[in-house]
């Protein structure tokens, strides 16, 4: 898995497909999909450039300023690699919790639907994650890291509204899928199988083995 493209003069430290290889064979994994850590175009094209040159690369899911009148332009230059797999905005991190039911331009959201669109969210992004959802029925999306519980808190403290949120999220469509993963960094630092055990039975429960990566 790749790690930021370094831009400027500061020692960043880039993880490549040649640091994951042995750790790929020992997990007998032929191939992964990376997928955007920064919110810009530049990273996209590293990825995908990465991509073109490395077998072990099935796909990438970049990033795309979806709300800019540019965004259809630049998914239709991104989509001719067919390494392109679909685009994560990052919901978690603009200030706006409501800014996918409002901003994001249609005619770029329209371009995605051959594609997939990652949904980094937590739960109180769920209102408005299922309005964009019934706006776009036939766009397939992910909801990424099973919508980031709140497992440091513990089980009783926000584990309703989490909870609620996947129920209402995995009714809504056949093409909205989850992927389990990333739970181990939103619990503290002695986390265990039995710390992740109850919100992973949750996500199965809601999502069937069907429709969790």
């Amino acid at each position: 898995m790749a790690g930021r493209r370094p831009t400027s003069s500061r020692c960043i430290a880039v993880f490549g497909p040649h640091d994951l290889a042995l750790l790929r064979l020992a997990a007998n994994v032929q191939q992964t999909v990376v997928v955007q850590a920064a919110p810009t175009i530049e990273e996209t094209r590293y990825l995908l450039d990465l991509a073109r040159k490395e077998d072990s690369i099935a796909g990438v899911v970049g990033w795309v300023p979806l709300g800019s009148p540019d965004a259809p332009k630049i998914i239709d230059e991104f989509a001719r690699e067919p390494k392109f797999k679909g685009v994560r905005p990052m919901l978690q991190d603009l200030p706006d919790d409501t800014w996918i039911a409002h901003a994001p331009r249609a005619e770029a959201i329209e371009r995605l639907v051959d594609l997939a669109f990652d949904a980094l969210i937590f739960a109180r992004h769920v209102p408005s994650l299922i309005e964009f959802a019934q706006r776009y029925p036939t766009l397939r999306i992910v909801v990424d890291h099973g919508a980031k519980p709140p497992i440091r808190d513990g089980i009783d403290a926000g584990w309703q509204p989490w909870a609620d949120g996947i129920a209402q999220l995995a009714k809504l469509s056949q093409n909205l899928y989850c992927k389990l993963s990333g739970l181990a960094t939103e619990s503290k630092e002695n986390w265990n199988d039995e710390t992740l055990k109850p919100y992973v039975a949750h996500l199965l429960e809601q999502f069937g083995a069907h429709r969790l990566m």
